[in-house]
C-alpha cells in the first residue's frame, strides 16, 4: 500500500508540475503548443468515451456519428 501510494504522489505531483509550468508557459507567450489539445480534438475524444461507456452499458455497437447527433437533437 505505501508504495501504491507514493507511486501515486509522484505521478500526481509531476501531473501538476507540468500542468503549472504549461500554464505559466502559456500566460508568458512561450507556449509552443505542444502539450494541450484543441478544444475541438477534446470534445470529439469526450464524444468516444461516452459512446464507448453507452456501448458498454447496453452491450451493443455504438456508431459515434450517430451519438454525436443524438446528442446535438
Amino acid at each position: 500500500r505505501l508504495y501504491s501510494f507514493i507511486h501515486n504522489y509522484i505521478f500526481y505531483y509531476s501531473y501538476i508540475c507540468t500542468l503549472i509550468n504549461t500554464l505559466y508557459k502559456y500566460l508568458t507567450d512561450g507556449y509552443d503548443g505542444a502539450w494541450l489539445s484543441e478544444i475541438g480534438v477534446s470534445v470529439q475524444n469526450h464524444l468516444i468515451t461516452f459512446a464507448a461507456e453507452q456501448s458498454r452499458l447496453e452491450g451493443r455497437v455504438i456508431d459515434v456519428d450517430e451519438y454525436h447527433k443524438s446528442i446535438l437533437n
